[in-house]
C-alpha cells in the first residue's frame, strides 16, 4: 500500500510509457526495455559521495521517484512519490584476478537483467559499484526505459557529475531547475486526437501487409533473445557524399536513410509498398523547457514507403520528405491508434544523434575531477528482433541490433552489403529508376548465379531410355527385372515382351515417331512392358489412370492425340471410344504370339518420351511433354547420388498417372535393378505395403512424407534409401531414418523431368524445423527471382525458376501457357535459354541448399496477414504429442458453410496425435499455447480437428478435399448470439461491453474480433482483477479470448484461492481528466 502522505502527484502515461507498461504486463519474464550501462573508472572514487550524488538527483527529479499502476484504476497512471532513494550496492572484488573479475561482472549483469523491475513497486533505477583495484571501479547503472529516453539520461549524467564534484569540494550545489515531466503530459492530454487519428487512417489506407526482415530461424521461441550489434562505419568521403545528396535535394539525412531502407525492405518483401516503425524524439517545441526535461518523450510512428512504376530515387525521396513534414503534428498518438492492425510493424529504425554511451564517455572524460573513463558498454533490448540504428556522426554509422536466436551474423553482414549497393547506385545517379536498383553485391550475385549452380557435368546425351535399358538386357539377361505378385520376369523376358508390343503396334497401326499411345492400366507388370514397348517405337507414352472420371479421361485422350489406347479388359468398357482411336486389350497382344525381335527404330534423345497430365488452373489437366534427354540426365545423377547397385529392389508405389512412376521404372530398369510392383490394394493398406517392402527385401523407395508417416518403422528395415517427394519432408522422420539409411529429400515439378534438386539428410547437421529441398541436380540451374524477375539475395523468399536439360518441351496444345510458364532467362544465359516459372516459393540458404516455402498461390492472407501454412504445420508437428498435422484455411461462402456467417477466413489445424496416457489426445488449448510460444497470434489456428490419419490421394499426397469440416460451436454473428449464463460471464460481458463500446457481447464472441487490441486488453485485465480479486495474467485473455473461455479460467483459478495481492493507492488530488479519456493504448515499440 502506498501511503497517501508519500504521494506527491498522479497523472496519466505518455504513449510510449503505455506501450512499455503493456509489454511488462503481457510478458513479465521479458527483459525488453531494460537499460543497463556499464562504465569503468580509473581514479579515486568516493563511493559514499557517489551514492549521495545519485540521491540528490532523486530529490531533484520527480520521474526517478515514479511508479506505474494500472490495477484498481480506470486507466494506467504514474504516481510520483515524495520520498525515494536509489537502490545502491557496493562490492570489493580486488581479491579476484582480472579474468575472474570480468566473469564476476558479466554474471552480475546477467542476473541483474533477470531481476527486471516491478513497475508498480520498485525504484526503477539501480546502481552497483565494484572496486577492481585501489583506483579502479566498474559502475553498472540499470534502469527501466519507461522512466526516460536517451537524451534524458544524458542530462542526468551531467547533473550527477556536477553534484559529485560539489560534494567532493564541500561546496553547495545548485542543480538547474527543470520543468517537471507532468507539464508534457498535460500538453498531451489537450491535443485533438481525432484529427491525428484521421491523419494516420488516411496515411495507412489500403495497407494490410507486415513488411519483415526475413529470418532463417522462423520458429524461434518468442522468449529466446540474445542481443548482438553489427556496426558499419562509413568513411568520411562516403558520409559527405550522402550529406551532399541530402543538401542538393533539400531533404533531411533521415529522409535519405528512410528511403534507402524502404527500397531494401521492399525488395525483401517483393513489394513497392512497405511500412516500418520510426522512433521520433517526441519533444514538442510548444512545451516550454521541453529540451531540458527528464522523462520519456520518444514515440514510434509508422513510416510508409510507396513507389509507383517508373519512379526514380529522386521522386521517391521527395515523396518521403513531403509526407514526413505533413506528419509532424501527429507524432504523439500511440502506435495502437496509428497502426491499422495489431502487429503491423516488424521492426524499427532509430536515429540517434547522440547515443547514450557516447554522452557518458564525453561527460566523464571532461567532468569528474581525478577520474577518467576507460570503457563504456550498454545493453538495451526492445520487443523487436531487428532494430536499425543510425548515428549521423562525422562518419555515418549504421548499427543493426538483432536477436541472434532469429538472425545470424552472416545474414546481417549481407544486409549491410545490400545497403551499400543501394547507396552506391543512388550516389552515382539520383535519377535511377527504383525498379532498376540492384541490391545484390557482385559477390552475392556471383554466388547465386554461378557457385550455387555449378552443375555442368558430362552425361550420355546421345542415349535414350531404351538404349540404357537394352544395355542392361545385354549385360544381365537372366537377372530378375520385374516382380509382381507371383510373377517374376527377367531382363531378357521383359525385353522380348516389350518388343512384342512394339512389333504389334507397328504392324497393325503403323505407329510413327512421336505418335501418342495412351496406357490406361493400373500397377502391374504390363505397365512397365507397355512403357518400354512404346518407347522402342519412338512413340510417346501417355499414362492415364483408368479410375479417373470418364470426362477427364476423354479430355486427356483427345488432347494428347492418342492414336491407340492400351488397357485391360476390366477397364475397356469404361473408356471413351472414338473412330480415330483404337482401344486395345493388352491380353490380345500377349496372345498374338507376335515377333519379339527388336524393331530397330531410331530414336533421338530429343524425341518425346512421355506426356504426363497434371492439374491445370482452368480445371482441365495440362499435358507436360518430356524428352528422353531429361530422363537420361536425371538417371545418371540418381545413380551417383543414390549409389544404385545391380539387383537393388525399387518399389513401384506411385500411380501410373504420376511421373514418379516413370522415375521408379527407370531407376530400376536402367540400372540393373528389380522393379517390385505394389498393386492398388497393397498401396491402399500401409500395413500390407510395409509387409511387401520387408518380404521382398526392397532397398529403394520414393514415397510422399505423408504416406511414410503411416508406415510402421520396422517395415522399412530392408531399405537402403528413402527418397521423399511430392510434398514437404517431415523432419522427425528424416532424422530418424537418416541415422541408419540414406534419406534424400527430392524436389521437382513435372515440367523439369521429375526431380530438379535433392538433399541428403545428415543426422549430424543442425536443422531448423525443416528439411531443405537441396541444390540443383546435374546440368540444372535454379534461380530464385522476385515478381519482376530480379535475383533475390540469399535468405530472401522468391519464386523458383528452373532451367537445364530436363526442361520440358512445353504443354501439349497450349502455346500461350507454354509461353507464359517457359520464359527466356533474364540473367544473360545463352540467348535461347529458357526457364520454367514454377509458382513455388523458396529461398537460398547460405550453404547453397534451398528451403521450400510453399506455393505462391497457396500463401494465404488472414485478417490482413500473409501466412505460410507450412510454417504452422512445421511448428505443430514439433509438439511431442502430435504425430502428423495439416493446416488449411476455411471460409464461409455459398458452397461451403463450414465457417459461421461473419467469421471470414479462419485457420483450421487437422492433427493426428500420438496416443499416450490411456488414449488421451492433446487439448486444443494445449496446442494453441504451444504454438503461441513460437508463432505470432495471427498464425494460431482457430479450430483444431483430431483425426486418426490424414486422408491421402491415390498418389499418397494429402487429400485436402477429404478433410472434414470442423465442428464449430463458437458464436460470431448476432444470429448465433449466446447470452451470459453464470455470474462470472455476466460480469465479464459488462466489462467487455464498457471497454470495447459494444452494446451486446455473447459468451462465444472473440475479444479481438470485436475490436480489442493489446491495450484494451490491459484495461480488461485490470477490471477483471478488481472485480474478481483473482490473479489473471494478460496471456489468459490472449489464450482464451471469449467470455466462456476467460470465465472458465477465472472460476478455476478462484477455486484454487489464488487471491490477488497488489499495492493499493489512496485518492489524492490529481490532474483533471477529459470526459472521454483515451483508453490505455499500446505502443509496442522501441527506443
Amino acid at each position: 500500500m502506498i501511503a497517501k502522505e508519500n504521494l506527491k502527484n498522479i497523472y496519466p502515461l505518455s504513449p510510449m510509457q503505455e506501450g512499455m507498461l503493456f509489454h511488462s504486463i503481457f510478458d513479465p519474464e521479458s527483459t525488453a526495455y531494460f537499460e543497463q550501462v556499464s562504465y569503468r573508472l580509473a581514479g579515486a572514487l568516493d563511493v559514499k559521495l557517489f551514492r549521495q550524488s545519485w540521491n540528490e538527483l532523486f530529490k531533484h527529479h520527480d520521474i526517478l521517484r515514479t511508479v506505474f499502476i494500472y490495477e484498481k484504476a480506470p486507466r494506467p497512471l504514474q504516481l510520483v512519490l515524495k520520498n525515494g532513494e536509489v537502490e545502491f550496492s557496493f562490492e570489493d572484488i580486488q581479491n579476484h584476478n582480472a579474468d575472474r573479475q570480468e566473469q564476476f561482472l558479466e554474471d552480475y549483469r546477467q542476473k541483474d537483467r533477470m531481476r527486471k523491475f516491478n513497475l508498480s513497486r520498485d525504484t526503477l533505477t539501480r546502481i552497483a559499484v565494484f572496486q577492481l583495484r585501489e583506483h579502479g571501479y566498474e559502475v553498472i547503472w540499470s534502469f527501466h526505459h519507461i522512466l526516460m529516453d536517451g537524451w534524458s539520461a544524458g542530462i542526468l549524467i551531467g547533473e550527477l557529475l556536477e553534484a559529485y564534484q560539489s560534494l567532493l569540494k564541500l561546496r553547495n550545489h545548485n542543480l538547474p531547475g527543470r520543468v517537471p515531466y507532468n507539464t508534457y503530459i498535460e500538453w498531451l492530454e489537450k491535443q485533438d486526437k481525432e484529427v491525428s487519428r484521421k491523419y494516420w487512417k488516411d496515411y495507412l489506407e489500403g495497407y494490410e501487409a507486415t513488411a519483415t526482415v526475413p529470418a532463417f530461424h522462423l520458429s524461434t521461441l518468442k522468449k529466446e533473445y540474445k542481443s548482438a550489434d553489427l556496426r558499419n562505419i562509413f568513411e568520411v568521403k562516403k558520409t559527405e557524399q550522402i550529406r551532399n545528396l541530402a543538401a542538393r535535394e533539400q531533404v533531411t539525412l533521415y529522409a535519405v536513410i528512410q528511403t534507402i531502407w524502404g527500397i531494401l525492405l521492399g525488395r525483401y518483401n517483393d513489394s513497392n509498398d512497405v511500412v516500418f516503425g520510426s522512433v521520433v524524439s517526441g519533444r514538442p517545441a510548444q512545451v516550454k523547457g521541453v529540451e531540458e526535461m527528464v522523462g520519456l518523450f520518444i514515440n514510434t510512428v509508422p513510416v510508409r514507403i510507396r513507389s509507383n512504376p517508373g519512379d526514380t530515387f529522386r521522386d521517391l525521396l521527395q515523396k518521403v520528405q513531403k509526407e514526413t513534414i505533413e506528419g509532424q503534428d501527429h507524432l504523439y498518438l500511440p502506435l495502437a491508434e496509428t497502426q491499422n492492425k495489431q502487429g503491423m510493424l516488424d521492426h524499427i529504425i532509430v536515429f540517434e544523434s547522440y547515443p547514450l554511451d557516447k554522452q557518458l564517455f564525453d561527460s566523464l572524460q571532461t567532468g569528474m575531477s581525478g577520474l577518467t573513463i576507460e570503457r563504456v558498454s550498454a545493453f538495451e533490448q526492445t520487443p523487436y528482433h531487428f532494430n536499425f540504428i543510425v548515428n549521423p556522426a562525422e562518419c555515418l554509422e549504421i548499427t543493426i541490433r538483432f536477436n541472434e536466436k532469429v538472425y545470424n551474423w552472416e545474414q546481417m553482414e549481407r544486409l549491410h552489403g545490400h545497403l551499400e549497393t543501394i547507396i552506391n547506385a543512388i550516389l552515382e545517379n539520383v535519377e535511377i529508376s527504383v525498379d532498376n536498383i540492384d541490391i545484390l553485391t557482385s559477390e552475392e550475385k556471383k554466388q547465386v548465379i554461378r557457385s550455387f549452380n555449378s552443375t555442368a557435368i558430362e552425361f550420355q546425351r546421345n542415349k535414350t531410355i531404351i538404349d540404357l535399358f537394352e544395355e542392361q538386357v545385354k549385360n544381365n539377361p537372366e537377372q530378375i527385372a520385374v516382380l509382381y505378385q507371383e510373377e517374376k520376369i527377367t531382363y531378357r523376358e521383359l525385353n522380348e515382351k516389350a518388343n512384342a508390343i512394339a512389333y504389334y503396334l507397328r504392324k497393325n497401326y503403323q505407329i510413327k515417331t512421336e505418335d501418342r499411345i495412351a496406357v490406361a492400366m493400373n500397377r502391374s507388370e504390363w505397365l512397365a512392358i507397355s512403357f518400354l514397348g512404346i518407347l522402342k517405337l519412338g512413340a510417346v507414352y501417355v499414362p492415364i489412370d483408368p479410375l479417373f472420371p470418364r470426362e477427364r479421361i476423354e479430355f486427356m485422350l483427345s488432347d494428347s492425340n492418342a492414336v491407340v489406347v492400351l488397357s485391360e479388359e476390366k477397364y475397356i468398357a469404361t473408356l471413351p471410344q472414338s473412330v480415330d482411336r483404337k482401344v486395345i486389350d493388352i491380353r490380345r497382344v500377349r496372345e498374338s504370339g507376335t515377333d519379339t525381335f527388336d524393331t530397330n527404330v531410331r530414336v533421338d534423345t530429343e524425341n518425346l518420351a512421355y506426356i504426363i497430365y497434371t492439374s491445370g488452373s482452368t480445371g482441365l489437366p495440362k499435358g507436360v511433354m518430356i524428352e528422353h534427354r531429361g530422363i537420361i540426365n536425371l538417371m545418371e545423377h540418381q545413380r551417383r547420388i543414390l549409389r544404385i547397385q545391380q539387383g537393388d529392389g525399387v518399389v513401384q508405389f506411385a500411380s501410373p498417372s504420376f511421373d514418379a512412376s516413370v522415375w521408379e521404372m527407370c531407376v530400376a530398369l536402367l540400372h540393373g535393378g528389380v522393379l517390385v510392383i505394389a498393386d492398388q490394394e497393397t498401396v491402399a493398406d500401409p500395413e500390407r505395403f510395409g509387409n511387401l517392402l520387408r518380404e521382398e527385401e526392397t532397398t529403394l523407395a520414393l514415397l510422399p512424407p505423408s504416406y511414410l508417416k503411416m508406415l510402421d518403422r520396422k517395415d522399412v528395415v530392408t531399405l537402403k534409401t528413402i527418397v521423399s517427394g511430392g510434398e514437404a519432408a517431415q523432419l522427425d522422420d528424416a532424422l530418424y531414418y537418416s541415422n541408419n539409411i540414406q534419406y534424400v529429400n527430392a524436389y521437382g515439378p513435372s515440367e523439369t523431368s521429375i526431380i530438379s534438386s535433392c538433399h541428403e539428410v545428415n543426422p549430424k547437421r543442425k536443422y531448423h524445423n525443416f528439411v531443405p529441398i537441396g541444390a540443383p541436380i546435374a546440368n540444372t540451374k535454379i534461380y530464385i527471382l522476385d515478381s519482376s524477375r530480379r535475383l533475390v539475395p540469399v535468405g530472401v523468399p522468391g519464386e523458383i525458376y528452373i532451367g537445364g536439360v530436363g526442361l520440358a518441351r512445353g504443354y501439349q496444345k497450349l502455346p500461350d501457357l507454354t509461353e507464359e510458364k517457359f520464359v527466356f532467362s533474364p540473367l544473360g544465359d545463352k540467348p535461347d535459354s529458357r526457364l520454367y516459372k514454377t509458382g513455388d516459393r523458396a529461398r537460398w540458404l547460405p550453404d547453397g541448399n534451398i528451403e521450400f516455402l510453399g506455393r505462391i498461390d497457396q500463401q494465404v492472407k488472414v485478417r490482413g496477414f500473409r501466412i505460410e501454412l507450412e510454417e504452422i504445420q512445421t511448428v505443430l508437428t514439433g509438439h511431442p504429442e502430435v504425430r502428423d498435422a495439416v493446416v488449411i484455411t476455411r471460409e464461409e461462402n455459398a458452397a461451403n458453410s463450414s465457417v459461421p456467417v461473419g467469421i471470414g477466413k479462419q485457420l483450421v489445424a487437422y492433427v493426428v496425435p500420438h496416443i499416450y496416457n490411456g488414449g488421451q489426445t492433446p487439448a486444443a488449448e494445449k496446442l494453441r499455447s504451444f504454438l503461441g510460444e513460437a508463432l505470432p497470434d495471427y498464425m494460431i489456428p482457430t479450430f483444431f480437428v483430431m483425426l486418426d490419419a490424414i486422408p491421402l490421394t491415390s498418389n499418397g499426397k494429402v487429400d485436402y478435399e477429404a478433410l472434414p469440416v470442423p465442428n464449430i460451436t463458437e458464436r460470431v454473428s448476432d444470429t448465433d448470439y449466446a447470452e451470459p449464463r453464470t455470474p462470472s460471464e455476466k460480469i465479464l460481458a459488462e466489462i467487455w461491453s464498457k471497454v470495447l463500446g459494444v452494446e451486446r457481447v455473447g459468451i462465444n464472441d472473440n475479444f479481438f474480433d470485436l475490436g480489442g487490441h493489446s491495450l484494451t486488453a490491459t484495461v480488461v485485465i485490470s477490471n477483471v482483477r478488481n472485480k474478481f480479486q483473482v490473479e489473471t495474467p494478460m496471456r489468459a485473455l490472449f489464450e482464451s479470448p471469449t467470455i466462456a473461455g476467460l470465465s472458465a479460467y477465472i472460476d478455476t483459478t478462484k477455486n484454487k484461492n489464488r487471491k490477488l495481492h497488489t499495492p493499493g493507492i489512496e485518492r489524492v488530488a490529481r490532474l483533471p481528466r477529459r470526459p472521454k479519456a483515451a483508453a490505455f493504448k499500446n505502443n509496442a515499440s522501441n527506443t
